[in-house]
């Protein structure tokens, strides 16, 4: 379980907006605390072991951005090191990512890659998907095959065309946007997005907010800046709900059940090792984020 939090604006915000709402979602993760923008047309990647708190604090580049992507994690494995920290950035420097969830298959995924000589720095699975994703970005029909196939849970990528990904298969990404659209905000909770708005208004005064959405799930959507305005598709998200809050979309139209669990057919590779005969509702489940 890792936070996401960021936004898309036509008038640059500053980066710490970003990094102190990760503050606001510390339940999803101390153990390291990144950032990405894109500052003159180059993409920045900052990052760190540091708890959220202490990265914001100590947060010394007086940067502002029209896109900025952070992230806090929380260790789904040992390698608990810089390396292996979010966000991670492609060989080639188009692109970097940060990811909420976690690549099942991820060990023999990278056994391929090694054999097709890619580089690895880290355990994290992470990586994994980075590696993959220089085989097939930009190719939106073969990353929406892959969300569906692998189900990794949510991507947000951010590459030097100015292009925001945001992908997911399951797991949180709420999102909300002003009107007439010139800024769009998102983040794994709405705690988050309710204190990034705030933020803004202090500094661009009072916003008309559409309520808060959520990206669907298996979806691919992107996010742009053009003629005066942030573009993406509003039929990829639906209002969030209480009942899609309390149990996302799934058993009854309402929430998952166990039959959707990604442990089901090898219960071994549940992390939450006591649950292996789970028979639980997925959305009560406690490893499902």
């Amino acid at each position: 379980m890792c936070g996401i939090a960021g936004f898309v604006s036509t008038i640059s915000l500053p980066v710490k907006i970003a990094l102190e709402a990760l503050t606001k979602q510390l339940e999803r993760g101390t153990d390291a605390t990144g950032v990405m923008y894109l500052l003159n047309d180059n993409l920045f990647v900052i990052k760190s072991t540091q708890h959220p708190n202490t990265f914001y604090q100590e947060f010394k580049y007086n940067h502002s951005s029209n896109i900025v992507v952070a992230h806090n994690r929380k260790a789904s494995n040992n390698d608990k090191s810089v390396n292996a920290s979010h966000p991670f950035l492609s060989t080639d420097n188009v692109f970097a990512l940060v990811h909420n969830g976690r690549l099942s298959e991820h060990k023999t995924i990278r056994f391929i890659l090694e054999l097709l000589e890619k580089p690895f720095e880290s355990e994290n699975d992470t990586e994994v998907i980075t590696r993959l994703m220089e085989l097939i970005y930009p190719n939106e029909e073969k990353i929406e095959q892959f969300v569906k196939l692998a189900r990794p849970g949510v991507i947000v990528m951010l590459d030097i065309h100015k292009i925001l990904w945001m992908i997911r298969s399951h797991n949180p990404l709420c999102a909300c946007w002003n009107e007439p659209r010139t800024i769009f905000l998102f983040a794994s909770t709405e705690n988050a997005l309710k204190h990034m708005k705030k933020q803004i208004e202090k500094l661009v005064g009072k916003q008309k907010w559409e309520k808060t959405h959520e990206l669907k799930t298996e979806t691919l959507a992107t996010v742009i800046i053009a003629d005066g305005k942030v573009v993406f598709d509003e039929k990829k998200f639906h209002k969030k709900s209480f009942w899609s809050s309390w149990m996302g979309p799934g058993m009854y139209g309402y929430g998952y059940t166990y039959r959707d669990c990604p442990y089901k057919a090898n219960p071994a590779l549940c992390p939450w090792k006591k649950y292996y005969k789970c028979s639980y509702v997925w959305a009560f489940c406690p490893y499902k984020n």
